[in-house]
C-alpha cells in the first residue's frame, strides 16, 4: 500500500498558532502520550509498516504546514493538525 500523506501540488498555507503554548518548554510539554499512540494507530490505517511512518514522520514535509514533518508538529504542540491531517486522508477528503 502507497502511502499519501502528503498532497504533491498543495500550496502552503499559513500555519495556525499552538495551543496553550506560551515561553520555554518544559517537560510537562511533552507531547501527550496518548495522543502519539493515537496518531500512530491512525497513519497504521494507511500505512502498515511502521518503518515507513516513522520515516515519513521524521522526514516528510508537509506543504500545507509550512513544510513542517508531522514530528515537528507534535513537538510544538500540535498534534491535533496531524491528527485532523490524517483523518482526511481517511475519510476520502484527501488523496
Amino acid at each position: 500500500m502507497t502511502m499519501h500523506l502528503v498532497k504533491p501540488h498543495s500550496s502552503p498555507a499559513t500555519m495556525p498558532a499552538a495551543r496553550g503554548r506560551s515561553g520555554p518548554s518544559r517537560a510537562s510539554d511533552a507531547p501527550d502520550v496518548v495522543a502519539q499512540h493515537r496518531l500512530v494507530r491512525l497513519a497504521r490505517m494507511i500505512e502498515p509498516d511502521d518503518a515507513r511512518i516513522s520515516e515519513w514522520r521524521r522526514h516528510t514535509p508537509i506543504a500545507e504546514f509550512g513544510g513542517l514533518t508531522a514530528d515537528a508538529l507534535v513537538s510544538h504542540g500540535m498534534q491535533y493538525l496531524v491528527e485532523k491531517f490524517l483523518l482526511a486522508i481517511l475519510s476520502g477528503e484527501r488523496g
